[in-house]
């Protein structure tokens, strides 16, 4: 069995924070994904979910099998954040990634859905 080839994205999730904040207990996803296939659904390479309180800003350490990079492929971030099944914020535009090294830090602007 071929032996794992783990890499890295760093990858910092910013908002525009409203006058009341975030509410504690939000849940925070990341997501990355194979998007190249029209009509299908995107292929998750690497999912990362935190609990968190009422942050600025999220830090993420994202890892990823790199064997299962094809460099003909498009790859994309998705983040969320929900609170009690309600979505509050979200990426509203595409962040897609190089994965083939050159690209290790990401920084994503999260909006109101």
């Amino acid at each position: 069995m071929p032996k794992v080839d783990y890499q890295t994205l760093d990858v910092t999730l910013l908002f525009a924070v409203t006058r009341l904040g975030l509410p504690s207990g939000v849940t925070v996803t990341l997501t990355l994904a194979d998007i190249s296939r029209a009509d299908a659904p995107a292929i998750t390479l690497a999912e990362q979910t935190l609990l968190a309180g009422p942050e600025i800003g999220f830090d993420f350490n994202l890892r990823y099998d790199s064997r299962m990079v094809d460099e003909r492929m498009t790859y994309a971030l998705m983040a969320r954040i929900v609170h009690e099944d309600n979505l509050l914020l979200l990426n509203t535009s595409s962040c897609i990634v190089k994965l083939d090294g050159t690209q290790n830090e990401v920084t994503m602007n999260l909006d109101h859905p």
